[in-house]
């Protein structure tokens, strides 16, 4: 994946929550990705939807 923050080898494995900070403008995802066997709870902006799509090598 390109998102910041994301490793590189990571699989999505759910959606766990959509919300929005009081203080900003933007929706954001919280989702549940796995990488090297272990599952981590990670968060970007809803705008980075089209980079997390699946790519066919």
């Amino acid at each position: 994946m390109i998102a910041k923050g994301f490793p590189e080898d990571s699989k999505i494995m759910y959606v766990a929550n959509i919300f929005k900070f009081k203080h900003l403008k933007t929706w954001n995802l919280e989702l549940c990705a796995t990488s090297a066997g272990q599952d981590q709870i990670l968060h970007t902006r809803l705008s980075n939807l089209p980079v997390l799509q699946k790519e066919e090598l």
